[in-house]
């Protein structure tokens, strides 16, 4: 079954009663620990950014952070050179 690549905003609160989202994203060309650097520099670079995942094997990208802007994040993604996946596999 196909899906959009779009994944929702999730948001909870950690211990100290502030909000954190967190954002997915399945994007192209993550083909080795090079890129995953890359992607992990370019979105920690970003306000609000605190963590990114890169999995390399299946190209989810997970940012999480305070106020996110997810077209943000997609247009930095693309800028770096992986761009979000128009359908992903569940």
């Amino acid at each position: 079954m196909l899906k959009s690549s779009y994944a929702s905003l999730i948001v909870m609160g950690d211990e100290r009663g502030e909000t954190m989202q967190t954002e997915r994203f399945m994007v192209q060309n993550v083909k080795c620990a090079s890129c995953s650097g890359s992607i992990r520099k370019g979105l920690g670079k970003l306000p609000g950014v605190t963590f990114v995942r890169v999995e390399i094997v299946n190209g989810e990208v997970v940012v999480q952070g305070e106020v996110l802007s997810r077209p943000q994040l997609a247009l930095t993604l693309k800028s770096l050179g992986y761009p979000e996946s128009s359908a992903i596999r569940k």
